[in-house]
């Protein structure tokens, strides 16, 4: 099946993007049937197959949300698919199809607070709506949340929708919600510039933050290992 799945991209509005462009450099160690983009699309780079949305007078979550409904709903996408997001980087063939979690969302937005010196955010106050959520209901609140592709039934992600109009967290809905499970792994997103790379030898993906991409040691990292062009750049 794994082979048989489609691979979606949620792009964002721009002339250009280095990190999508690295990971589509990546994709050589992931099985997919067709590469999609949903949303924007730089100049210099093409996916196998895309589909346009209106980004502007939406919100981060609306927007989301919308890409979500969309690719769900595009008949021509396979049952089963792969989301991505453009920072997500492939670095060894893809050997299980595991779901990963990070702990517990009530944890996950915690540390976030701490890290804001207290504060709370859009982000984590739209994840306690998503504890909220699942508690009421009786399901498990892991977090989901977590930078590594996904796979999703169109179905199963439909009625996910449906049945918690509004509320953020899909990965954590999705998750929870049918119970998929998978190994408690930290989440493997690298925001600092400073990094010890060495370690990162050892992991099967990552992802970054525009910072360390740009100019940390993880973007000088990735792009000296994917050093040749995807067929997706023009």
């Amino acid at each position: 099946m794994r082979g048989r799945c489609d691979i979606v991209y949620f792009v964002k509005e721009s002339e250009t993007n280095d990190e999508l462009r690295y990971s589509l450099r990546t994709l050589d160690n992931w099985p997919y049937r067709y590469v999609w983009f949903c949303g924007g699309c730089p100049a210099d780079l093409r996916p196998d197959k895309r589909f346009k949305i209106t980004q502007k007078g939406f919100n981060k979550w609306e927007i989301v949300r919308k890409n979500i409904r969309l690719a769900l709903e595009n008949e021509e996408i396979s049952e089963n698919f792969w989301l991505f997001n453009d920072d997500f980087f492939i670095l060894k063939p893809f050997t299980t199809d595991t779901p990963q979690y990070d702990g517990e969302l009530i944890d996950y937005i915690e540390s976030i607070i701490k890290k804001n010196n207290g504060s709370e955010s859009q982000y984590t106050l739209r994840l306690r709506g998503t504890i909220e959520a699942l508690e009421k209901i009786g399901c498990t609140t892991l977090n989901y949340e977590v930078h590594k592709p996904m796979l999703i039934n169109k179905q199963m992600g439909l009625e996910i929708l449906n049945r918690f109009p509004n509320v953020p967290g899909f990965r954590s809905l999705y998750g929870n919600y049918y119970q998929i499970g998978g190994i408690n792994r930290q989440d493997m997103k690298i925001r600092a510039t400073s990094y010890d790379m060495s370690v990162v030898d050892e992991w099967d993906f990552l992802s970054t933050s525009d910072d360390s991409f740009k100019n940390g040691e993880v973007g000088r990292y990735i792009r000296e290992k994917f050093k040749e062009r995807s067929r997706f750049e023009v």
